[in-house]
Protein backbone atom coordinates (compact mmCIF):
# COMPACT_ATOMS: atom_id res chain seq x y z
CA UNK A 1 0.00 0.00 0.00
CA UNK A 2 2.65 2.56 0.46
CA UNK A 3 4.58 1.52 -1.93
CA UNK A 4 1.43 2.49 -4.32
CA UNK A 5 0.90 5.52 -2.51
CA UNK A 6 4.70 6.99 -2.77
CA UNK A 7 4.13 6.23 -6.36
CA UNK A 8 0.98 8.07 -7.18
CA UNK A 9 2.27 10.83 -5.54
CA UNK A 10 5.37 10.75 -7.79
CA UNK A 11 3.61 10.29 -10.83
CA UNK A 12 1.35 13.40 -9.40
CA UNK A 13 4.39 15.49 -9.44
CA UNK A 14 5.85 14.73 -12.81
CA UNK A 15 2.55 15.26 -13.94
CA UNK A 16 2.21 18.38 -12.68
CA UNK A 17 5.68 19.40 -13.69
CA UNK A 18 4.59 18.68 -17.51
CA UNK A 19 1.28 20.79 -17.34
CA UNK A 20 3.30 23.72 -15.99
CA UNK A 21 5.72 23.22 -19.10
CA UNK A 22 3.19 22.90 -21.39
CA UNK A 23 1.28 26.28 -20.38
CA UNK A 24 4.70 28.16 -20.15
CA UNK A 25 5.54 26.74 -23.58
CA UNK A 26 7.17 30.07 -25.41
CA UNK A 27 8.01 28.32 -28.71
CA UNK A 28 6.84 25.66 -30.78
CA UNK A 29 7.01 22.04 -29.05
CA UNK A 30 6.23 18.23 -30.21
CA UNK A 31 5.42 15.58 -28.64
CA UNK A 32 6.53 11.81 -29.89
CA UNK A 33 4.35 9.51 -28.81
CA UNK A 34 6.04 5.76 -29.22
CA UNK A 35 4.53 2.80 -29.25
CA UNK A 36 5.29 -0.86 -29.88
CA UNK A 37 2.65 -3.21 -30.25
CA UNK A 38 -0.91 -3.17 -30.16
CA UNK A 39 -2.46 -5.86 -28.51
CA UNK A 40 -6.74 -6.02 -27.41
CA UNK A 41 -6.76 -6.54 -23.59
CA UNK A 42 -7.99 -10.47 -24.32
CA UNK A 43 -5.52 -11.04 -26.82
CA UNK A 44 -3.07 -14.26 -26.70
CA UNK A 45 -0.51 -13.00 -27.70
CA UNK A 46 0.53 -11.18 -24.64
CA UNK A 47 0.72 -13.97 -23.06
CA UNK A 48 4.12 -14.19 -24.49
CA UNK A 49 5.16 -10.37 -24.65
CA UNK A 50 7.13 -8.10 -22.76
CA UNK A 51 4.63 -5.69 -20.99
CA UNK A 52 6.27 -3.19 -21.80
CA UNK A 53 5.88 -3.59 -25.75
CA UNK A 54 1.99 -3.50 -25.45
CA UNK A 55 -0.73 -0.98 -25.84
CA UNK A 56 -4.05 -1.86 -26.01
CA UNK A 57 -6.52 -0.04 -28.83
CA UNK A 58 -8.58 1.81 -26.37
CA UNK A 59 -5.53 3.22 -24.50
CA UNK A 60 -3.85 3.81 -27.59
CA UNK A 61 -7.63 6.12 -28.37
CA UNK A 62 -7.28 7.75 -25.25
CA UNK A 63 -3.78 9.04 -25.35
CA UNK A 64 -4.65 10.71 -28.66
CA UNK A 65 -7.71 11.86 -27.08
CA UNK A 66 -5.43 13.57 -24.46
CA UNK A 67 -3.07 15.34 -26.19
CA UNK A 68 -6.12 16.73 -28.56
CA UNK A 69 -7.21 17.76 -25.05
CA UNK A 70 -4.42 19.59 -24.24
CA UNK A 71 -4.21 21.48 -27.14
CA UNK A 72 -2.07 19.50 -29.46
CA UNK A 73 -2.41 19.25 -33.08
CA UNK A 74 -1.83 15.84 -34.30
CA UNK A 75 1.15 15.81 -37.20
CA UNK A 76 3.69 13.70 -39.45
CA UNK A 77 6.67 13.44 -37.71
CA UNK A 78 8.62 14.33 -41.39
CA UNK A 79 5.53 17.33 -41.87
CA UNK A 80 6.20 18.86 -38.37
CA UNK A 81 10.87 18.85 -39.00
CA UNK A 82 9.61 20.09 -42.51
CA UNK A 83 8.05 23.00 -41.41
CA UNK A 84 10.41 23.47 -38.29
CA UNK A 85 13.25 23.89 -40.72
CA UNK A 86 11.10 25.90 -43.62
CA UNK A 87 9.21 28.27 -41.51
CA UNK A 88 8.88 27.61 -38.02
CA UNK A 89 6.67 30.34 -37.28
CA UNK A 90 4.11 28.50 -38.95
CA UNK A 91 4.10 25.45 -36.29
CA UNK A 92 1.29 25.11 -33.80
CA UNK A 93 2.24 26.06 -30.41
CA UNK A 94 2.16 22.32 -29.55
CA UNK A 95 1.76 19.13 -31.83
CA UNK A 96 2.05 15.69 -31.17
CA UNK A 97 3.51 12.95 -33.68
CA UNK A 98 2.49 9.15 -32.92
CA UNK A 99 5.23 6.21 -34.07
CA UNK A 100 5.19 2.57 -33.81
CA UNK A 101 8.53 0.57 -33.87
CA UNK A 102 9.41 -2.32 -35.61
CA UNK A 103 6.94 -3.41 -37.72
CA UNK A 104 4.51 -5.51 -36.13
CA UNK A 105 1.57 -6.69 -38.00
CA UNK A 106 -1.39 -5.36 -35.22
CA UNK A 107 -0.21 -2.15 -35.94
CA UNK A 108 -2.52 -2.81 -39.31
CA UNK A 109 -4.82 -4.87 -37.71
CA UNK A 110 -5.72 -3.24 -34.16
CA UNK A 111 -3.69 -0.28 -34.29
CA UNK A 112 -5.12 1.44 -38.02
CA UNK A 113 -8.98 1.34 -37.12
CA UNK A 114 -8.32 3.70 -33.84
CA UNK A 115 -6.16 5.97 -36.17
CA UNK A 116 -8.66 6.17 -38.65
CA UNK A 117 -11.37 6.47 -36.00
CA UNK A 118 -9.09 9.36 -34.53
CA UNK A 119 -7.63 10.93 -37.71
CA UNK A 120 -4.35 10.33 -36.74
CA UNK A 121 -1.31 10.17 -38.75
CA UNK A 122 1.16 8.25 -37.89
CA UNK A 123 5.14 6.77 -38.57
CA UNK A 124 5.85 3.23 -38.46
CA UNK A 125 9.77 2.01 -38.07
CA UNK A 126 10.23 -0.68 -40.34
CA UNK A 127 13.09 -3.44 -40.06
CA UNK A 128 13.79 -4.41 -43.63
CA UNK A 129 14.40 -7.85 -43.81
CA UNK A 130 11.92 -8.98 -41.78
CA UNK A 131 9.37 -7.75 -43.19
CA UNK A 132 6.49 -10.00 -45.44
CA UNK A 133 8.28 -12.96 -43.19
CA UNK A 134 7.33 -14.67 -40.24
CA UNK A 135 9.92 -14.02 -38.44
CA UNK A 136 9.92 -13.74 -34.63
CA UNK A 137 11.85 -11.39 -32.85
CA UNK A 138 14.45 -12.84 -30.41
CA UNK A 139 12.94 -11.48 -27.53
CA UNK A 140 9.67 -13.35 -28.18
CA UNK A 141 11.77 -16.54 -28.76
CA UNK A 142 13.50 -16.22 -25.11
CA UNK A 143 9.91 -15.32 -23.56
CA UNK A 144 8.07 -18.56 -25.31
CA UNK A 145 11.15 -20.83 -24.20
CA UNK A 146 11.08 -19.70 -20.69
CA UNK A 147 7.15 -19.00 -20.21
CA UNK A 148 5.56 -21.51 -22.47
CA UNK A 149 7.66 -24.38 -23.04
CA UNK A 150 6.79 -27.57 -20.32
CA UNK A 151 9.46 -27.25 -17.63
CA UNK A 152 10.26 -30.82 -18.44
CA UNK A 153 10.91 -30.63 -21.84
CA UNK A 154 13.46 -27.18 -20.99
CA UNK A 155 14.64 -29.97 -18.60
CA UNK A 156 15.77 -32.50 -21.16
CA UNK A 157 17.48 -29.94 -23.22
CA UNK A 158 19.39 -28.08 -20.45
CA UNK A 159 22.53 -30.37 -20.75
CA UNK A 160 24.65 -28.76 -23.61
CA UNK A 161 21.65 -27.16 -25.55
CA UNK A 162 20.87 -24.82 -22.87
CA UNK A 163 24.00 -23.80 -21.49
CA UNK A 164 24.75 -20.62 -23.04
CA UNK A 165 21.28 -19.61 -21.53
CA UNK A 166 21.81 -21.03 -17.90
CA UNK A 167 24.28 -17.89 -17.27
CA UNK A 168 21.62 -15.13 -17.74
CA UNK A 169 19.11 -17.09 -15.96
CA UNK A 170 20.98 -18.07 -13.03
CA UNK A 171 18.32 -17.55 -10.33
CA UNK A 172 15.46 -18.51 -12.23
CA UNK A 173 15.67 -22.78 -11.85
CA UNK A 174 16.18 -23.40 -15.39
CA UNK A 175 13.69 -27.08 -15.99
CA UNK A 176 12.21 -26.83 -12.69
CA UNK A 177 9.35 -24.41 -13.25
CA UNK A 178 8.04 -21.74 -16.19
CA UNK A 179 8.99 -18.46 -15.45
CA UNK A 180 7.33 -15.47 -15.11
CA UNK A 181 7.10 -12.87 -17.83
CA UNK A 182 7.90 -10.20 -15.43
CA UNK A 183 11.21 -12.52 -14.81
CA UNK A 184 11.82 -13.71 -18.47
CA UNK A 185 11.89 -10.16 -18.53
CA UNK A 186 14.89 -9.67 -16.91
CA UNK A 187 16.93 -12.39 -18.31
CA UNK A 188 15.58 -10.54 -21.92
CA UNK A 189 17.66 -7.53 -20.56
CA UNK A 190 21.02 -9.75 -18.90
CA UNK A 191 21.09 -11.20 -22.77
CA UNK A 192 21.74 -7.34 -24.44
CA UNK A 193 25.33 -7.80 -23.03
CA UNK A 194 25.59 -9.80 -26.55
CA UNK A 195 24.57 -8.77 -29.82
CA UNK A 196 21.86 -9.69 -31.59
CA UNK A 197 23.38 -11.87 -34.33
CA UNK A 198 25.36 -14.10 -31.74
CA UNK A 199 21.76 -14.26 -29.59
CA UNK A 200 20.01 -15.74 -32.99
CA UNK A 201 22.70 -17.48 -33.98
CA UNK A 202 22.44 -19.34 -30.16
CA UNK A 203 18.83 -19.69 -30.75
CA UNK A 204 19.31 -21.26 -33.95
CA UNK A 205 21.73 -24.35 -32.67
CA UNK A 206 19.22 -24.83 -29.47
CA UNK A 207 16.25 -25.21 -31.97
CA UNK A 208 18.46 -27.20 -34.05
CA UNK A 209 19.08 -29.77 -31.26
CA UNK A 210 15.16 -29.51 -29.42
CA UNK A 211 13.19 -28.41 -31.79
CA UNK A 212 10.54 -28.82 -29.38
CA UNK A 213 11.74 -25.82 -27.48
CA UNK A 214 10.92 -23.68 -31.31
CA UNK A 215 7.68 -21.00 -31.64
CA UNK A 216 5.51 -22.09 -34.11
CA UNK A 217 4.96 -18.96 -35.84
CA UNK A 218 1.87 -20.05 -37.76
CA UNK A 219 0.35 -16.49 -38.54
CA UNK A 220 2.70 -13.60 -39.09
CA UNK A 221 4.07 -11.12 -36.21
CA UNK A 222 5.10 -8.65 -38.84
CA UNK A 223 3.72 -6.37 -41.29
CA UNK A 224 3.46 -8.03 -44.79
CA UNK A 225 3.17 -7.11 -48.43
CA UNK A 226 -0.28 -6.57 -48.45
CA UNK A 227 -0.78 -4.94 -45.10
CA UNK A 228 1.69 -2.90 -46.12
CA UNK A 229 -0.29 -1.45 -49.45
CA UNK A 230 -3.29 -1.12 -46.97
CA UNK A 231 -1.59 1.09 -44.98
CA UNK A 232 0.28 3.65 -47.37
CA UNK A 233 -3.42 3.21 -48.99
CA UNK A 234 -4.93 4.94 -45.80
CA UNK A 235 -3.25 7.84 -46.19
CA UNK A 236 -2.14 8.08 -42.57
CA UNK A 237 0.69 6.03 -42.75
CA UNK A 238 4.06 6.68 -43.75
CA UNK A 239 7.42 4.77 -43.13
CA UNK A 240 11.08 5.53 -41.77
CA UNK A 241 13.77 3.06 -41.30
CA UNK A 242 14.77 0.67 -38.17
CA UNK A 243 17.77 -1.07 -39.97
CA UNK A 244 17.76 -3.91 -41.29
CA UNK A 245 17.90 -6.85 -38.97
CA UNK A 246 16.79 -4.84 -36.03
CA UNK A 247 20.61 -4.45 -34.81
CA UNK A 248 21.18 -2.46 -32.00
CA UNK A 249 24.52 -0.33 -32.97
CA UNK A 250 25.99 0.06 -30.21
CA UNK A 251 26.57 -4.43 -30.56
CA UNK A 252 28.09 -4.23 -33.92
CA UNK A 253 31.84 -5.59 -34.88
CA UNK A 254 32.57 -3.54 -37.92
CA UNK A 255 31.95 -0.41 -39.89
CA UNK A 256 30.51 -2.07 -42.73
CA UNK A 257 28.20 -3.92 -40.58
CA UNK A 258 26.72 -0.47 -39.03
CA UNK A 259 26.45 0.43 -43.25
CA UNK A 260 24.72 -2.20 -43.94
CA UNK A 261 22.62 -1.94 -40.91
CA UNK A 262 21.82 1.99 -40.99
CA UNK A 263 22.35 2.67 -45.48
CA UNK A 264 21.34 -0.72 -47.42
CA UNK A 265 18.14 -0.78 -44.83
CA UNK A 266 17.51 2.75 -46.44
CA UNK A 267 17.59 1.52 -49.72
CA UNK A 268 16.10 -1.37 -49.70
CA UNK A 269 12.93 0.02 -48.30
CA UNK A 270 12.70 2.63 -50.88
CA UNK A 271 13.22 -0.05 -53.19
CA UNK A 272 9.52 -2.06 -51.47
CA UNK A 273 7.66 1.69 -51.30
CA UNK A 274 8.90 3.51 -54.16
CA UNK A 275 8.77 6.68 -51.65
CA UNK A 276 12.60 8.13 -50.22
CA UNK A 277 12.64 7.44 -46.24
CA UNK A 278 14.32 10.52 -44.76
CA UNK A 279 13.78 9.35 -41.10
CA UNK A 280 15.27 6.89 -38.94
CA UNK A 281 14.99 4.83 -35.76
CA UNK A 282 17.86 3.65 -33.06
CA UNK A 283 17.23 0.46 -32.20
CA UNK A 284 17.16 -0.05 -28.44
CA UNK A 285 17.87 3.59 -28.42
CA UNK A 286 21.75 2.47 -28.95
CA UNK A 287 23.61 5.24 -30.50
CA UNK A 288 27.32 5.35 -31.28
CA UNK A 289 29.54 7.91 -33.21
CA UNK A 290 29.92 6.11 -36.30
CA UNK A 291 26.42 5.14 -36.52
CA UNK A 292 25.55 8.80 -35.70
CA UNK A 293 27.66 10.12 -38.88
CA UNK A 294 26.10 7.18 -41.15
CA UNK A 295 22.70 8.48 -40.00
CA UNK A 296 23.71 12.40 -40.30
CA UNK A 297 24.88 11.54 -43.85
CA UNK A 298 22.15 9.58 -45.08
CA UNK A 299 19.06 10.95 -43.31
CA UNK A 300 16.53 13.90 -42.68
CA UNK A 301 16.27 13.14 -39.03
CA UNK A 302 16.16 10.35 -36.19
CA UNK A 303 14.62 9.66 -33.15
CA UNK A 304 16.40 8.47 -29.93
CA UNK A 305 14.79 7.23 -26.49
CA UNK A 306 15.77 10.60 -24.66
CA UNK A 307 12.46 11.32 -23.16
CA UNK A 308 10.76 14.78 -23.40
CA UNK A 309 9.92 17.60 -25.51
CA UNK A 310 10.88 18.62 -28.54
CA UNK A 311 11.23 22.59 -29.51
CA UNK A 312 12.05 23.97 -32.79
CA UNK A 313 15.29 24.43 -31.77
CA UNK A 314 15.73 20.93 -30.84
CA UNK A 315 18.43 19.10 -33.66
CA UNK A 316 16.55 16.18 -35.91
CA UNK A 317 18.95 13.90 -35.40
CA UNK A 318 18.07 13.59 -31.48
CA UNK A 319 14.69 13.90 -31.06
CA UNK A 320 13.34 12.83 -28.10
CA UNK A 321 10.00 10.70 -27.53
CA UNK A 322 7.66 9.18 -24.96
CA UNK A 323 7.77 5.40 -24.96
CA UNK A 324 3.74 4.33 -23.58
CA UNK A 325 2.45 1.21 -22.70
CA UNK A 326 -0.21 -0.21 -20.85
CA UNK A 327 2.42 -0.62 -17.88
CA UNK A 328 2.86 3.01 -17.38
CA UNK A 329 0.13 5.22 -19.15
CA UNK A 330 -3.01 3.31 -18.62
CA UNK A 331 -4.17 6.50 -17.34
CA UNK A 332 -4.05 9.71 -17.95
CA UNK A 333 -1.40 10.74 -14.61
CA UNK A 334 0.58 7.70 -16.16
CA UNK A 335 0.72 9.64 -19.49
CA UNK A 336 1.22 13.16 -18.35
CA UNK A 337 3.83 11.98 -15.61
CA UNK A 338 5.98 9.98 -18.17
CA UNK A 339 6.20 13.21 -19.95
CA UNK A 340 6.87 15.02 -16.91
CA UNK A 341 10.22 13.00 -16.48
CA UNK A 342 11.47 13.85 -19.62
CA UNK A 343 13.49 16.85 -20.76
CA UNK A 344 11.16 19.68 -20.54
Amino acid sequence: MLKKAVKFWLDAFFALRALIALRRLRQPSLVILTYHRVLAEDDSHRLCEQPGMIVSPGHLRNHIAIMESLGAVPMFLDDWLEQQKQSPENLPRLAFAVTFDDGWRDNFTQGLPVLREKNTPATIFLVSDFLDTKHVFWPEQILHLLTTVPPATVKRCLPGTLDWLRDYARDFRLGERKLSIEDADKVINRLKTLDDFEIYEHLKKTFNQCPELQPRAETAYILQAADIDALVDSGLIRFGAHTRNHARLNRLQSIEQLKDEVVNCKQLLEERLKNPIGLFCYPNGDITPDGERLVEAHYTAACTTETGLNRASTSPFKLRRLNLHDGNARHTLGLLATLGKGKL
